[in-house]
């Protein structure tokens, strides 16, 4: 349980007393011109003692700093510092006799003249006194707090600003009495000075880095905590303002969990006889990982993950440092794989699934090692991804031995990429340059094709033969052992076979040996590499090409079997693996509409089929006179049954025919599924398999709907444009959908008076940016008041390209449109013929929440419209008036390269919505001005504010009202 102590002091009306000659003032020492050189590492600091006057009324810094440092040359004459211009130093002496030094300050170096040159391994004490109102690293206000990253401790602090050389830091830290402060180390003393200032007395004994250097001052309420050790308990604090309390005791409560989870994970808490602190403060980042008293900014109190991250920082970057900036990702990358430990630890979030969240990981154009930019959230989320793949590779025991192995050789000093490469290598037992060449000093990510086929060696023996291609477009291969999961047939129960087979080639086949038919393949089931495009296709041993249907002798002639019809069924098998030196077939069914030759079934024979190849066999079948027209199953068995395949003939005429002609995709699925939940009757037509329908054949529907899928070339022949044209001047009804149909007719000439005279549009763009959402013509049929998203990313996510289009005559019209743009689909009725047209996959509708359409509903608006059935929906004439301040999550998320963000107003206020960066840093002011009370929606193309787009990551919104101000975090995929 929290305690509660309360520090509460107001800055208003504070009086700070003026400090005497003695206490404040020195005989300044005349300054040499001293010859700068380039600072170099010819010592080493052991020891900070500050001794530093706050005054928060003229906002400056009075400060006298004794450093102890050694040298570690032969020789040694002069000591480089580092020191912001905008601090003053008075004098400088040498401590041990207290005689002046020589110095220059130039710029931001401190170059102290020794009295003698110091030999290897000599030690020396300087006292620097100094004064001024620091530019970088210190921030006044309410809250007054330094920010040492990554080099800014010089800016109100002489000292050796770069990460190797850490020392210990003892601070006497004089303030206006009743101020809190929350410093590196443990409290060992407050002093009240009898002035109206107390002077409050931190020691840190472990080594610090300069850049992890803090102190906090203000009105602070300090919750108390207690964490156990083996043989006493340790004193945790969270320094909070009074306002904070309660989100604060929600927050930390699990605080200690966390703390008990890593050094379980890593090893004991690296500064156990000081103690654990949390300081809010109002950073430009989510938090600072201050040794032993990281800063949290507020706006994060309730951000589990950023809790648990900068706690983890404790053991990854304060006891064990970067020996240089090239080195962050030992940071950031170990302590956002702590936040994926500790919420799969605590069964808060499984580790695959948080894993999945770290999508920065992808904007990977540089390797994470010595990154240009620093350290921007790829490092953080790729570095992660380092750290699971090693663990997948070496195995739990391994890995958790080598970071507590690691954890323990390297704390209190400097650790590198290369020394944690030997510390891993020593618990796997072997090489892993291989995975630190790829992943930390290489860039870019696998991508994936997988096909795989089975087939039965013997009696309960079966082999998958699984193909991996490497698909990224570079020519790098990636080196990871690949895990496979084979789900079994539940006979009688399910069960699976895990394997893994080590991948080092760009083109590899695997041959996996169980003893089940399996019914499906997994690829990484346990998500344990870095991936993305993914393609898995499980391709059957023989598969059909093509069918053809002959009912020219024994039907009408229009292709498609009917009642009392003889027809010969032309099948085109394609054997995609091996070569067979005779395959047989039989085809039966348990329909009774259909009669074979032989009756039941019939026999058939390809004979020697090789790989890849393709052979045509035939059979003829009788429709009994008496069939109502529906969906008849064939079952073609191949190669003594070892493999079953169905073909689907439709008996007679439906109500809707689907053509379906996505170029043998499988698109369909998304329309099938839509017709049957509305209770439509359709024959589905694969124009891969049968060749398109032609006019005759389309004359036997009310209603046609077709679509393209995403092709890009021919989406409609000329004869298919015939057969159309013949269909719509008869009267017929037309749902024509697919993002390239206006492209192949328009741009690439293929059927112009097609476009304008039968689908009445005219091309604006046939290459327009998908947006993150289409909005209904507000009183179309079709379109009013519903939302779409549809979206680009594969499978039935299709689009690349939608087009933009508009209407031809005034008697077509929009149901959807693009924001700020012309339509994306249109509609016209002329007589009986009407003619819905979407220029863009009907499959790629998505609906992710109730402020988006179904596909289903979509498309029950167009069959409504083309039946002549459908009725306008009113428009919303009340507004109702939100109860509170909200911010929502954008939509959608992540995003590409657009965003909607939606907020509610209770009543008039000035707004500010603003994105940040994950360092705090403004990206883009979107919002500062007054709003009436009511729902509001705003556009981020992701672009700054000087119009520059900006890379992948993670964002931060904020909105900003005098009663209330919030955040959200959203991701940008490019």
């Amino acid at each position: 349980m929290l305690t509660r102590f309360l520090f509460v002091v107001m800055l208003a009306g504070l009086t700070v007393p003026q400090m005497t000659a003695a206490q404040c003032s020195h005989a300044r020492y005349p300054q040499k011109n001293v010859t700068m050189t380039p600072r170099t590492g010819d010592y080493d600091i052991l020891h900070y003692q500050l001794a530093l006057e706050v005054d928060p009324e003229t906002e400056s810094l009075t400060g006298q700093m004794t450093l102890t440092a050694i040298s570690t040359v032969a020789n040694l004459s002069q000591i480089d510092l580092d020191l912001h211009p905008a601090m003053t130093v008075d004098h400088v002496i040498d401590a041990a006799n207290q005689s002046p030094l020589e110095f220059t300050h130039q710029d931001d170096q401190l170059l102290i003249v020794l009295p003698a040159p110091l030999g290897e391994g000599d030690s020396i004490q300087i006292a620097i006194h100094y004064s001024g109102s620091p530019e970088e690293g210190w921030h006044w206000g309410n809250i007054i707090y330094s920010l040492n990253f990554h080099e800014s401790a010089q800016g109100w602090m002489p000292c050796n600003d770069r990460p190797d050389d850490k020392a210990t830091f003892h601070l006497e830290c004089t303030v206006p009495a009743g101020l809190t402060t929350a410093a590196n180390g443990k409290l060992i003393e407050v002093i009240d000075n009898g002035d109206g200032t107390e002077t409050h007395f931190w020691q840190e004994n472990y080594p610090i880095a300069t850049y992890l250097i803090v102190i906090h001052i203000g009105e602070y309420a300090v919750l108390t905590d207690t964490y156990p050790t083996e043989t006493d308990t340790m004193d945790v604090f969270y320094y909070v303002r009074p306002s904070e309390v309660g989100p604060a005791e929600e927050s930390f409560s699990s605080f200690i969990d966390m703390m008990t989870i890593y050094a379980n994970r890593f090893g004991e808490y690296p500064f156990l006889t000081e103690k654990m602190a949390v300081a809010t403060a109002p950073i430009i980042f989510a938090g600072m990982e201050h040794q032993t008293c990281y800063t949290l900014n507020p706006a994060f109190l309730s951000d589990q993950s950023v809790i648990c991250h900068e706690l983890s920082h404790q053991w990854w970057g304060d006891a064990v440092t970067p020996l240089e900036w090239a080195d962050i990702w030992l940071n950031e990358g170990f302590a956002t794989y702590s936040e994926a430990i500790y919420f799969d630890d605590a069964d808060i979030t499984p580790l695959p699934d948080y894993m999945n969240t770290l999508t920065a990981a992808f904007n990977d154009e540089y390797p994470i090692y010595n990154h240009p930019d620093f350290f921007p959230t790829y490092v953080y989320d790729k570095g992660a991804w380092v750290q699971h793949m090693l663990r997948g590779v070496m195995g739990d025991e391994a890995f958790f031995a080598a970071q507590q192995d690691y954890f323990q050789t390297y704390r209190d000093g400097n650790a590198s990429t290369e020394r944690y490469r030997e510390i891993c290598e020593a618990h796997y037992e072997d090489d892993l340059s291989w995975f630190f060449d790829q992943w930390v000093y290489g860039a870019g990510h696998p991508e994936y094709k997988i096909e795989w086929t089975q087939i039965p060696t013997a009696y309960y023996e079966f082999r998958t033969e699984v193909r991996v291609h490497q698909t990224q477009p570079d020519s790098t291969v990636f080196q990871m052992p690949l895990p496979f999961r084979m789900i079994a047939r539940p006979y009688p129960e399910e069960d699976f076979y895990d394997i893994t087979r080590f991948n080092d080639q760009r083109d590899q086949v695997f041959l996996l040996d169980t003893d089940c038919c399996e019914d499906s393949l997994i690829f990484d089931p346990e998500n344990w590499l870095l991936k993305r495009n993914v393609e898995i296709e499980y391709k059957p041993k023989f598969t059909i090409e093509h069918i053809i249907i002959d009912d020219s002798e024994g039907g009408d002639g229009d292709g498609a079997p009917e009642a009392g019809e003889t027809f010969i069924l032309h099948i085109q098998l394609k054997n995609n693996f091996r070569d067979d030196d005779r395959v047989i077939g039989r085809i039966e069914s348990e329909d009774d509409a259909f009669e074979f030759e032989s009756g039941y079934y019939a026999q058939l024979d390809w004979g020697e089929i090789l790989t890849d190849s393709l052979a045509w066999v035939n059979t003829t079948i009788s429709i009994m006179a008496d069939t109502e027209p529906h969906l008849g199953i064939i079952d073609l068995d191949i190669g003594d049954r070892r493999s079953t395949l169905d073909i689907s003939l439709f008996l007679g005429a439906a109500d809707i025919l689907l053509v379906d002609d996505d170029g043998g995709a499988d698109f369909e699925r998304y329309f099938l599924s839509e017709l049957d939940s509305l209770h439509q009757f359709v024959e589905h037509w694969d124009t891969h398999l049968r060749g398109a329908p032609n006019a005759n054949r389309l004359a036997d529907y009310e209603t046609v709907i077709w679509f393209t899928g995403n092709q890009n070339t021919e989406t409609l022949t000329a004869a298919d444009q015939a057969a159309l044209i013949d269909f719509l001047e008869g009267g017929g009804k037309l749902f024509l959908t697919g993002e390239d149909i206006d492209e192949d007719l328009m741009v690439n000439g293929n059927g112009e008076t097609f476009f304008t005279d039968y689908l009445r549009a005219e091309l604006i763009t046939d290459d327009r940016q998908i947006p993150p959402y289409m909005p209904g013509v507000a009183g179309d049929p079709i379109g009013n008041g519903l939302t779409l998203r549809i979206r680009g990313d594969g499978g039935a996510d299709n689009q690349d390209s939608p087009g933009e289009i508009a209407p031809l005559d005034e008697n077509t019209f929009g149901s959807f449109a693009y924001p700020a743009g012309d339509f994306s689909a249109l509609h016209y009725a002329d007589g009986a013929r009407r003619v819905v047209y979407f220029a863009f996959g009907l499959e790629a509708i998505t609906q992710t929440n109730q402020n988006f359409a179904s596909r289903k509903m979509v498309l029950q608006r167009v069959l409504e419209y083309l039946s002549g059935t459908s009725t306008v929906l009113p428009e919303q004439t009340t507004i109702t008036v939100p109860q509170r301040v909200q911010l929502y999550q954008n939509v959608p998320n992540p995003f590409n390269p657009q965003t909607v963000i939606r907020f509610d107003l209770a009543q008039p206020a000035p707004v500010k919505l603003i994105i940040y960066d994950v360092r705090g840093q403004v990206v883009r002011t979107l919002v500062d001005r007054p709003f009436e009370a009511g729902s509001y929606s705003v556009l981020w193309d992701a672009t700054t504010n000087s119009g520059v787009e900006v890379s992948s990551g993670i964002y931060l919104y904020r909105l900003e009202t005098p009663t209330a101000t919030l955040i959200h975090r959203m991701t940008l995929l490019r």
